[in-house]
């Protein structure tokens, strides 16, 4: 009954040959097989136990009868190890000889053990590195133990506290002893910092107790030295930071470069503590160098607005490089630029220059100065630095937003010139075109009333002279002459209607076109069309000015290009007339559109007309997109006015 019900694994094997007879269910649950696997095999077969625990315990149980308890591995089904303690035992089992073999499962208590033992290994390598140590003392305070790194700088190891007088080794720590003596009289714990061996430790200290009762102290002490470091350059790098941020609130609301570089030189001596910090530029092209701005606690000759050649600045070389320049006292040094002796004459012993740029280029840069030797460091250098790469950005920005104002400033002096001149011209347009049309009007006016007149009566004269003639031949005469005379009134007629076309002042350009392109239309075999996209009302003077380039360039196709089509369009672009005059006709040479040749003069003309109105005028041979053709295009400024719908 207790073989079955056993929690330790039991088991049943033949003495002579170690066949498994029989076996509880505790063995079969640890060895992750059934019975029917199990009987009839041996430990080597199922390969559940080490051959040479199998050879000890066998040996064992020859020489005394029993075997154990001893600690051996077992292998499961799936090849897992399985740590137990078994103890064997010679018995009668159905009249022949076996062995009773208990094992007692240690798996769990085995991990246990191992995770301990990996745990303590990591404590003590963990106490053998920490930047410290740790140990114990008596009720005297003679260290009894000690252990980890301890710190390069005590000269001792851990090891060498023990058996020391912690009073002697603390002698003068008044408050470190009070603690000590705290723990012991009050059974307390204290914690607390402490400065040692150059060194910044953090102690900790608790009662140590040996069977209930208090027998010393155990401490541990932290060296925080580089935790302390750690958290102080944090301290000054926000610092450093907010600083930066305030300053670039600063830049970003000053208006001028001079209102940038002075913010700048304020903050860097708030932050530094220097007694001078200043801002230059340097132009290389000038040969010269300017103080922008002087922060400084005492009177100076270099103030703000100084200039110097550019030869009066040392390390000019390694300032174009990048490189900070640096003097740790200018009273030992002999050969110094004019403007450190002047400097150095105001009381100051440390100065540095650091580099402004802006990509690659020296702009300018920032100047320190300190009345102490050595009073600039590598951390002021760095800071600087750091303020010298925002304002030189700034800086160069601020230039340039100066010298786009200038330019902007410069650029709406010649717009006003530009319009006034435009203003004149347009006056000037206004009144040639208007003398020009004017001594038309008076010219066709003239036709009208005296020409005209005349040629008419000199017309019905021939009438009545042909009438009374009886030679047939002399009356023929008369009658030729008197066609003659009436051809003459209709081409005075014509010549007075282009001199003066009514249509234009009364009903505008569109009209005026429309009428020429009719008339066009009807003395000669090209069609013609008319496409106005241009909604605005035209000014007297330029609406003439593009009635007579139209004119001109309608006559021009009429008389040369032997054209079947004629086009002509108005639009607006940008502020202006856009016109084009189009036929599908033989063109014109380009020799001529350059030059053009006698019965050409209207190419030049139009040309004149359009520069005249402060436009252009182009000829385009052949038209874009075919073989052949003309296009006239050109271009007059109009101040359009919308024409009411």
């Amino acid at each position: 009954m207790v073989f079955r019900t056993s929690s330790d694994a039991m088991i049943v094997t033949r003495l002579e040959d170690g066949l498994y007879l029989d076996v509880n269910d505790a063995f079969l649950r640890m060895s992750g097989r059934t019975r029917d696997e199990v009987l009839g095999h041996d430990a080597i077969e199922l390969d559940w136990a080490n051959p040479a625990d199998r050879d000890r315990m066998v040996a064992e149980l020859r020489e005394r009868g029993t075997a154990g308890p001893n600690r051996a591995t077992f292998l499961d089904a799936e090849g897992e190890p399985r740590y137990g303690s078994y103890s064997g035992l010679v018995i009668d089992f159905h009249g022949e000889k076996a062995v009773l073999t208990s094992i007692a499962d240690l798996t769990d208590l085995h991990d246990a053990e191992q995770t301990l033992a990996e745990q303590a290994e990591k404590l003590q390598m963990l106490s053998d590195n920490m930047p410290g140590f740790v140990w114990t003392t008596d009720l005297n305070l003679t260290v009894t133990s000690s252990a980890g790194a301890g710190s390069p700088e005590m000269g001792m190891t851990p090891a060498d506290f023990i058996g020391r007088d912690l009073r002697q080794l603390l002698a003068g720590e008044d408050e470190h002893l009070a603690s000590l003596e705290r723990v012991l009289n009050e059974g307390t714990t204290a914690r607390q910092e402490t400065e040692w061996f150059g060194r910044t430790w953090s102690v900790y200290l608790a009662p140590l107790r040996v069977d209930g009762e208090l027998a010393g102290i155990n401490g541990a002490a932290m060296d925080i030295t580089h935790r302390r470091e750690t958290e102080e350059a944090t301290r000054i790098y926000a610092q450093r930071l907010h600083a930066l941020y305030e300053l670039e609130l600063g830049i970003r609301s000053a208006l001028t470069s001079e209102e940038i570089a002075q913010q700048a030189c304020d903050r860097t001596r708030a932050m530094i503590g220097c007694q001078r910090a200043s801002v230059v530029e340097f132009d290389f092209e000038r040969g010269l160098v300017r103080g922008v701005v002087v922060s400084t606690d005492r009177p100076t000759s270099m103030t703000t607005g100084v200039v110097l050649p550019i030869e009066a600045i040392g390390a000019l070389d390694g300032l174009r490089r990048g490189d900070v320049a640096r003097w740790d006292d200018l009273v030992s040094v002999e050969d110094l630029s004019a403007d450190l002796v002047s400097l150095r004459g105001e009381g100051l012993r440390a100065y540095a220059r650091v580099p402004m740029m802006v990509e690659d280029d020296l702009i300018g840069c920032m100047n320190l100065g300190s009345t102490e030797v050595a009073g600039i460091s590598d951390s002021d250098i760095e800071i600087a630095g750091e303020i010298a790469g925002g304002v030189a950005v700034a800086l160069h920005q601020a230039r340039l937003h100066e010298q786009v104002g200038a330019y902007a400033k410069e650029l709406e002096s010649t717009v006003d010139e530009l319009r006034a001149a435009h203003g004149v011209r347009r006056k000037l347009l206004s009144r040639l075109v208007a003398a020009q049309e004017h001594e038309r009007q008076v010219v066709a006016a003239e036709i009208h009333d005296d020409s005209l007149q005349k040629m008419a009566a000199v017309g019905l004269r021939l009438d009545l002279l042909r009438r009374k003639l009886a030679d047939n031949e002399s009356a023929e005469e008369a009658r030729r002459l008197a066609e003659l005379v009436n051809q003459t009134i209709d081409r005075l007629r014509h010549l007075m209607f282009e001199l003066w076309p009514p249509g234009l002042e009364q009903n505008g350009l569109e009209a005026a076109v429309r009428t020429e392109l009719i008339s066009l239309k009807n003395e000669g075999d090209a069609s013609v069309s008319f496409d106005s996209r241009f909604k605005s009302t035209v000014p007297m003077e330029i609406g003439t000015v593009a009635y007579r380039i139209i004119r001109e360039a309608l006559l021009n196709a009429r008389r040369h290009s032997r054209a079947t089509h004629i086009n002509v369009s108005l639009e607006e672009l940008g502020e202006g007339l856009l016109a084009k005059i189009t036929d599908n006709g033989i063109g014109i040479p380009s020799e001529v559109v350059d030059n053009p040749e006698p019965g050409h003069l209207g190419l030049s003309a139009m040309r004149e007309r359009a520069d005249l109105a402060g436009g252009w005028l182009k000829i385009h041979v052949p038209v874009e997109g075919t073989a052949s053709g003309t296009e006239i295009e050109f271009w007059l400024p109009v101040e359009t006015v919308p024409t009411p719908s």
